[in-house]
């Protein structure tokens, strides 16, 4: 099993391979989805990186006392940007991008073999304050062993 370095590499590797989201981002971007790991604002990311995935730590002391009972789990951050002047079409290629993420996360929960088990636990769009950017933040449960 792996630590929690390995289990956001991982998902950097299966973001940037899976075919479907792939095949979406160029179609309807005209690029490929970079994909990002770390802290970085979602704001602070440039246009050209657009659509992109950020993986991160959601690591919170005060949610870890709350929700996580063990120092093999944690919560991870995976925040989806894209560029769209129109604003219907933001909002249905942002659920399209979520559920494609997730659909990669599906295709294996267990992050090849560094994970015990992982869900997506929460979702939800970012209210961006400079329009053609869009947001929306995911929350992924994993469970691992050191």
């Amino acid at each position: 099993m792996g630590n929690l370095n390995e289990i956001i590499s991982e998902l950097k590797t299966k973001f940037t391979s899976d075919t479907d989201l792939s095949t979406f981002c160029t179609a309807t971007y005209g690029s490929e989805v970079a994909v990002k790991t770390g802290e970085e604002r979602a704001l602070d990311i440039p246009l050209k990186d657009m659509p992109v995935v950020i993986v991160s730590d959601g690591h919170d002391e005060r949610e870890k006392k709350r929700f996580l009972f063990s120092d093999k789990e944690a919560n991870l951050v995976i925040t989806c940007g894209i560029v769209q002047n129109d604003t219907q079409k933001a909002s249905e290629e942002l659920i399209t991008f979520k559920e494609l993420i997730k659909g990669a996360i599906k295709k294996d929960p267990l992050l090849n073999g560094k994970a015990t088990y992982s869900t997506v636990v929460k979702s939800r769009r970012l209210k961006v304050i400079v329009h053609p950017l869009y947001f929306m933040e995911l929350t992924l449960y994993v469970n691992y062993k050191n």
